[in-house]
């Protein structure tokens, strides 16, 4: 009798477990969770050795990846290594229009769960010399912070503000930023000696 009360509980906390595995995203991006090498993702993601490692200039410590041209959609992901680990992805969408912003945002709310946070803006601007008004968008996903947090940024330029839709030189912008949070807080921390 003790064996099939044992049984049972092992197996409802085996389940509980799975359970709950599934209703968390990984805790990074796609493939990979965060922390992972450079050289793993390249593995993960076909980047050839071709693709170079690039430190960025405003923080030696931090270096990019880009994969170019995706897919049909993506347009390319960019991702961000702090002393070899990945800490956040950045991934640029082709078609950049409201239907599939909101498709988008959409997707990320049945995946990260509501916006956490929501930012917009328009302002005049001066773009390859034509007066133009930028629309600027911004939701957050922070369900998961600080492991997770999940932007959904999208930019678009108008002509004027009954909002005569162009794109000057691909300018507009459809993007999400994934960002393993705690890991980048504390390391600018750790630069500013706090």
């Amino acid at each position: 009798m003790k064996k099939i009360v044992l049984i049972c509980i092992l197996w409802i906390l085996v389940m509980s477990v799975q359970v709950t595995a599934q209703a968390r995203p990984i805790m990074g991006y796609d493939l990979v969770t965060w922390g992972t090498s450079s050289a793993k993702v390249r593995e993960a993601y076909n980047i050839p050795a071709s693709v170079p490692l690039v430190v960025e200039k405003t923080d030696s410590n931090v270096k990019s990846l880009t994969q170019n041209n995706v897919s049909d959609s993506i347009k390319e992901r960019l991702f961000l290594f702090n002393n070899d680990r990945l800490y956040r992805v950045w991934v640029s969408y082709k078609d950049i229009n409201d239907s599939n912003h909101n498709n988008l945002k959409s997707a990320l709310t049945n995946r990260f769960g509501i916006e956490t946070d929501f930012d917009a803006s328009s302002e005049s601007q001066i773009l390859n010399n034509i007066p133009v008004i930028q629309d600027y968008k911004k939701t957050t996903y922070g369900r998961y912070s600080p492991e997770l947090v999940v932007e959904l940024i999208y930019i678009i330029y108008f002509f004027n503000f009954q909002k005569d839709f162009m794109n000057l030189n691909g300018n507009n912008s459809l993007a999400v930023c994934y960002t393993w949070k705690k890991f980048r807080d504390e390391y600018q921390a750790s630069r500013l000696g706090l």
